[in-house]
C-alpha cells in the first residue's frame, strides 16, 4: 500500500501549501461544474418542452371555439332531424358563425408555431363544404351526425386521418 502511495506523497511534498489548497480547490470544483453543467442541461430541456406544451395548448384553444360551433351545430342538426322546425331556423342562423370560428382560430394559429394545429385547421377549412346546410338536408340523421363527428378537432378519426373501423 505504501508503494502505491509513494509517488504522490513525494509530488505533494515539494509542491507549497499554497499550491496543494489550489490544486484541492481545482480537484473540488471540477465535478461541481460538471454537475451544474448537466442539471442546466436538463432544466434547458424540460423548459423547451414546456415551451412546446404551452405552445400546444395555444391551439388546441384556437380549436375549441370551434369544435364548440361544431358540436351546437351537431345538435341543432340532430333536433332539426327530428323534426324540430325551429332548430332549423336556428341551423341556418348560425351556419355562417363556423366560418368566423374557423377564421378567430387561424388567426390564433398564426401567433403559436404548433405545427399539428396549423395542419389540423387547414384540414377543418378544407373539409367545411361538407357541412353545408343543402347537403345534410338531404342525409339521413345517422349520416349527417357521422359528418359532423368526422370533423371534429378531438375526434380520433380527425386526428389519424384514417376511416372509423367497424367494430
Amino acid at each position: 500500500m505504501w508503494g502505491l502511495l509513494k509517488p504522490g506523497i513525494r509530488v505533494l511534498e515539494r509542491v507549497s501549501f499554497a499550491r496543494k489548497f489550489q490544486l484541492l480547490f481545482v480537484l473540488f470544483v471540477i465535478p461541481l461544474g460538471y454537475a451544474l453543467w448537466v442539471m442546466t442541461s436538463s432544466n434547458l430541456a424540460h423548459i423547451e418542452v414546456l415551451g412546446s406544451e404551452i405552445d400546444g395548448m395555444h391551439g388546441v384553444q384556437a380549436l375549441s371555439t370551434v369544435e364548440q360551433e361544431l358540436h351546437q351545430q351537431r345538435f341543432l342538426l340532430a333536433r332539426w332531424k327530428g323534426n324540430d322546425k325551429a332548430a332549423e331556423a336556428l341551423l341556418r342562423e348560425r351556419s355562417g358563425k363556423l366560418g368566423e370560428a374557423l377564421a378567430a382560430a387561424a388567426e390564433q394559429v398564426k401567433l403559436t408555431p404548433s405545427e399539428e394545429t396549423g395542419r389540423q385547421l387547414e384540414a377543418l377549412q378544407a373539409s367545411v363544404a361538407e357541412l353545408d346546410l343543402a347537403v345534410l338536408g338531404k342525409m339521413a340523421l345517422l349520416d349527417a351526425l357521422e359528418r359532423y363527428q368526422k370533423h371534429s378537432p378531438c375526434s380520433p378519426c380527425y386526428v389519424s386521418r384514417s376511416p372509423p373501423t367497424a367494430a
